[in-house]
């Protein structure tokens, strides 16, 4: 498990701390592929250009589907 404190829930301090997040997987061996998420901020513009960049892919959930989210939950 890794927890990173968001206060604002930007897209910019999304991509910190994604960055932190891939930074502590890499230093386990582990190469983040894809995420699975809900759309708030992670449906953002700079996020979707990011997972782009880094040749990443993301899937949503949708609103109450926690039968598509269920390692998160």
């Amino acid at each position: 498990m890794h927890v990173e404190l968001c206060l604002n829930f930007t897209a910019g301090e999304t991509l910190w701390a994604k960055a932190l997040f891939e930074r502590a997987m890499l230093d386990h061996g582990i190469t983040v592929q894809s995420y699975q998420t809900d759309n708030g901020v992670f449906a953002a513009k700079e996020f979707m250009l990011e997972i782009h960049n880094m040749q990443q892919s993301i899937g949503f959930s949708g609103v109450g589907a926690h039968h598509q989210n269920g390692v998160a939950e």
